[in-house]
């Protein structure tokens, strides 16, 4: 009876030890079929015969399917630099917390400067004040023209659809 008590406890004691062996011969066994697959009877290769033989008219390879269709038109560079998980990132409403609409895209022009070059870069708020030079995007605007002479500057809106003109806002 001592003999039963020992032997059992060993194989209460080694359980997880001997599970984890069975575990790594399985896996052994799956990388083993995977790097040596079975001989199938049915993989009898004929070569092909010597010559030039084309099939028959009928039995022509497949056609290949259409092509995917082309990306969508439209600017996606929003989906990247905004973050949609952060509560922050939404476009601002506006000034007094209202919706946008045609005359209030949301944009506020902050400043122009000019630059050594010669160029000029205008600051421009969405979520968050930043420089942008012509032909920059960003969000779902594009950044076109400043007018540095008129304080004003044209912003292509893809939401919109159009150009907007957008003048300085004034210092309070």
């Amino acid at each position: 009876m001592d003999k039963v008590l020992k032997i059992g406890n060993w194989i209460w004691l080694n359980k997880e030890r001997m599970v984890l062996g069975i575990m790594v011969v399985i896996l052994g066994w799956q990388v083993y079929i995977v790097v040596n697959p079975p001989k199938d009877e049915n993989d009898n290769f004929v070569a092909s015969p010597p010559g030039n033989v084309s099939p028959p008219a009928d039995q022509g390879p497949p056609s290949p399917s259409n092509p995917p269709p082309p990306p969508a038109a439209g600017e996606w560079s929003s989906l990247v630099r905004s973050n949609p998980w952060w509560v922050y990132a939404q476009p601002l409403t506006g000034e007094g917390g209202g919706k946008q609409d045609d005359q209030n895209p949301g944009v506020i022009l902050l400043d122009i400067q000019q630059m050594s070059n010669g160029e000029h870069r205008a600051r421009l708020q969405t979520v968050r004040p930043r420089w942008y030079r012509e032909g920059e995007s960003f969000e779902s605007f594009r950044l076109e023209r400043i007018n540095a002479e008129e304080q004003t500057v044209v912003v292509y809106s893809e939401k919109h659809g159009r150009r907007l003109t957008i003048p300085m806002q004034r210092r309070r």
